[in-house]
């Protein structure tokens, strides 16, 4: 049985903590959070619930173009666990 479910979370209850690998180009996370508000969102970002918040582990950027671009939803695979 999988943990895995397709849920909708709110973008102001989203983490995406320091990634090593991740630096947010603001001009590529506007242009993508246009392109969401646009066409609508192809891809989850992907976390885990904790608490209240959903915690991104991949997906900073369309979570910061989200933001940018005022959409308060995105669709999100919630892996059930860290």
């Amino acid at each position: 049985m999988s943990l895995q479910q397709v849920i909708k979370v709110a973008t102001a209850k989203c983490d995406y903590p320091d990634q090593p690998r991740s630096a947010l180009d603001p001009d590529y996370c506007r242009g993508l959070g246009e392109n969401i508000k646009e066409v609508g969102q192809k891809v989850p970002i992907i976390g885990y619930t904790k608490g209240d918040r959903f915690i991104l582990c991949d997906g900073g950027c369309r979570l910061e173009g989200a933001r940018l671009a005022g959409i308060p939803e995105l669709l999100a695979l919630d892996l059930g666990k860290e």
